[in-house]
């Protein structure tokens, strides 16, 4: 009986100097976790992490099993490790594990069963704060079980449920945050003779990992022991990793109570294989070898994506081909740089997808805006008159070991409004609808211009007066007439800036076929119209948005060219003009093409003078807005 007595001494001597002895302790499994001293709380990445932080598993985003395999302290103790990971969604992902641990030589038989389910969820929302959209949090279920037998007979079996919670952050400055509380939830030891033991004590541990260069990882854990571990991978495929952990007291029958380790990896393609050799102060070291396969991986996954306006405007897509566009949040999991193409599709404003090439640095997340170009052919065809949703479309695609792969993500709906579509809630859009460059505008002002140059230089000295003149009783002449927009009446939309009004082009205004009587435009046709002819002629101009309630409207001022101290020179008083900035200016009510000037220009003034004081008129600096709205490039009609 002594030799018995002392085998089992034994036993629960090499149990007790490991993690994984009894019901509730902690177990080390994943040669490459080992191998970093067991610091890989904030720092899992591979499916260990089932174990380790099971709110790792929502990071992976792939479908990965790992093995593994220890003969401990090289004194017949096995244990073996059994693994899965499957992703269910971009954010969520489910796991399971098996540990088992067992040591016999005939007569004294140990065994530990250890069943694990987890799942896992990251937050994603753009409604979250910034630092939250890269956590996770995981919560794992386990049922654990041990049994001792000598001799063929029972002397202990036991059971008990248990569970732990994650917690996984990424930082700024490649910073990561993990936690893990195990034993949150217990059902108490239960031996089959009925003796029921108290559920294990709660425990916190917390980790921070950090990779300040590429390829390499430096992590530490806290908790009832201190862990201490680094990993650096050669160009992607070979890996090193030194580790160190000890606890807190000094058992002085036990010595020194430090843990030293060690371990190599190599990986490829899907397959990594990796080794640690730990080395205990008290007992024989241990070899863990351990392997992981991964199946469809996506080493490149797509995070948050989105177009930036909704809705879109046709006749912005200049602008929008100057100004970022779409967004989407870039992840690279794999430890090199992977060239990247990202791909936008939007059905009805582009033939081909738009694309672009960006190189993601290793082990990264981030945030990157493009800007798009658009197909200018389908912008004057028939169908872009019309609005509708269209389903945008992300791809990328690029190239790992040598093996193409790809990716596509269906965006948010978007409404694209038709051509000629205008939000007056967008500030200074209306000039993307002058325009002072169109063939057709180019042709009936500089026409004009050349047709009664002589008159323009005897009565007008060819000034900016005498050719607004000019210009406005040409149009009076070419029959063009004012009418209220049925659909859209400027005056009742003016309060309701969200309603789309819809504005001619100078163009379709100036295409009036032989057979019309007059081509008819609202306030907003026909100051557009007006404005790009005397900018194509160097006359800057102004729009005015008379926001009166209940009677919006829209004209425009242009410069005389006067300066202000001749003012007097050229008019009767000063309420015949207006001064804006540091300019001689006259208000032209549009609506009254087909009138005499004198009539567009006295009725124009008078409504300045009696809505301006009351800052009820809006000034759009044409010039100014022409930058960032640039119009359409119409073809020549």
């Amino acid at each position: 009986m002594h030799w018995i007595s002392h085998r089992i001494t034994l036993l629960s001597l090499a149990l007790s100097a490991a993690a994984g002895a009894d019901i509730g302790d902690d177990i080390s499994v994943g040669a490459r976790a080992i191998g970093m001293g067991s610091a890989t709380t904030a720092i899992a990445s591979d499916v260990s992490t089932v174990s380790w932080n099971p709110a790792g598993i929502a990071f992976l985003q792939r479908q990965e099993v790992g093995v593994g395999y220890a003969d401990r302290f090289g004194m017949g103790r096995d244990e073996s490790y059994l693994s899965y990971v499957l992703p269910l969604r971009e954010d969520h992902a489910l796991g399971v594990e098996w540990f088992r641990s067992a040591f016999g030589d005939g007569e004294l038989d140990y065994q530990l069963h250890r069943f694990g389910f987890a799942y896992a969820f990251r937050a994603s929302a753009k409604r979250l704060p910034t630092y939250l959209r890269s956590a996770a949090v995981g919560l794992k279920g386990r049922r654990e079980s041990q049994s001792i037998d000598l001799d063929g007979r029972s002397v202990m079996a036991a059971a008990a449920w248990g569970a732990d919670l994650g917690l996984l952050a990424s930082l700024p400055n490649n910073l990561r945050l993990g936690m893990m509380v195990r034993d949150i939830g217990s059902s108490g030891i239960e031996h089959d003779s009925g003796l029921r033991e108290p559920s294990p004590t709660t425990r916190l541990r917390l980790g921070l990992g950090y990779r300040p260069v590429e390829g390499l990882t430096l992590a530490a854990d806290i908790g009832d022991r201190l862990h201490l571990g680094g990993e650096y991978w050669i160009a992607g495929r070979y890996a090193i990793r030194l580790g160190v952990q000890s606890g807190f007291d000094r058992p002085g029958d036990l010595g020194d109570a430090t843990t030293l380790a060690v371990g190599v990896g190599v990986r490829y393609r899907s397959f990594e294989l990796d080794y640690a050799f730990e080395r205990h102060p008290i007992l024989e070291p241990t070899h863990f070898l351990s392997a992981t396969a991964s199946y469809n991986p996506s080493v490149v996954v797509i995070g948050e994506a989105g177009i930036r306006p909704n809705p879109v405007f046709r006749s912005l897509y200049r602008h929008y081909q100057e100004n970022d566009f779409f967004d989407v949040v870039l992840s690279n999991r794999d430890q090199e740089p992977i060239r990247t193409t990202v791909s936008l599709f939007i059905p009805g404003m582009m033939s081909a997808p738009h694309t672009e090439e960006v190189v993601l640095s290793p082990q990264s997340t981030r945030h990157y805006s493009f800007q798009v170009t658009f197909d200018e052919e389908l912008f004057h065809r028939p169908e872009a008159n019309f609005d509708g949703f269209v389903q945008p479309t992300l791809a990328i695609s690029y190239t790992r070991d040598r093996e193409p792969k790809d990716e596509g993500q269906r965006l948010d709906r978007v409404y694209v409004a038709g051509r000629g579509k205008l939000s007056w809630s967008v500030p200074g859009m209306i000039a993307a609808f002058v325009t002072p460059a169109d063939p057709a505008v180019e042709g009936f002002a500089r026409g004009l211009l050349q047709k009664y140059d002589a008159l323009l230089a005897e009565k007008f000295n060819r000034s900016n007066i005498g050719k607004a003149v000019l210009l406005f009783d040409a149009l009076g002449g070419y029959r063009i007439r004012y009418q209220v927009d049925r659909r859209t009446p400027f005056a009742s939309i003016a309060d309701n800036r969200t309603v789309f009004d819809t504005v001619q082009y100078p163009s379709e205004l100036l295409a009036k076929t032989d057979s019309a009587d007059t081509a008819v435009g609202d306030c907003d046709d026909l100051t557009a119209l007006y404005a790009s002819l005397l900018e194509n002629l160097g006359i800057d101009t102004a729009l005015l948005e008379a926001n009166e309630p209940g009677k919006g409207h829209i004209y425009l001022m242009f410069d005389t060219g006067i300066h202000p101290d001749d003012a007097e020179d050229w008019f009767v008083g000063d309420t015949e003009y207006v001064r804006w900035e540091g300019r001689v200016w006259i208000p032209v009510e549009t609506t009254l093409v087909g009138h005499p000037f004198a009539d567009a220009w006295r009725n124009g003034v008078a409504e300045y003078r009696r809505l301006g004081p009351q800052g009820m008129i809006d000034v759009v600096d044409v010039q100014k807005w022409l930058q960032v709205y640039k119009p359409a490039n119409l073809p020549a009609r």
